[in-house]
């Protein structure tokens, strides 16, 4: 089996830093692009890594990264996932859409998803309920997501 995971790297001092610093530490975002983006975040509510995004200042491949990064989790190539029909049978296609989540593969009572935001518990709890197993969760960016539920859904 293509092993599609890759390791993101740690921090330093192996502490949780917040996603602007992240970016930052990456050379994603100045330190002035980065405050520009909490303004407007007090003043739209969005999601600061949503704010970069639309701002101009940052890609969502870049956010994606960082989130991967600062949720100690590991991000997917999607091109080189090969989802096995039994696998993508356990998660219905409503439940993807509704969790932004693709199956990519069950080995030893674990399932392996790709989820578009590694840090929705509900959805965790939700699809672990559902499943019936431990899950595993590798982060991918919302493109990713459209396009591993085009090519193994049929469509969204």
């Amino acid at each position: 089996m293509t092993d599609f995971f890759h390791n993101s790297s740690k921090t330093p001092t192996g502490t949780t830093l917040r996603l602007g610093d992240i970016l930052i530490a990456k050379g994603h975002v100045s330190r002035e692009q980065l405050s520009i983006g909490l303004k407007e975040q007090d003043q739209t509510k969005e999601r600061i890594g949503d704010c970069l995004v639309r701002l101009g200042f940052v890609t969502r491949t870049a956010v994606a990264e960082a989130l991967a990064e600062q949720a100690g989790s590991e991000r997917v190539d999607v091109r080189e996932v090969t989802i096995p029909p039994e696998v993508l049978n356990l998660i219905p296609e409503e439940d993807a859409k509704q969790y932004k989540v693709i199956p990519l593969q069950k080995r030893d009572g674990v399932m392996t998803l790709g989820m578009v935001d590694t840090f929705d518990v509900m959805a965790l709890d939700e699809l672990t309920r559902k499943l019936k197993l431990e899950i595993d969760v590798k982060s991918i960016t919302e493109n990713d997501f459209f396009y591993l539920l085009d090519r193994n859904y049929g469509g969204f």
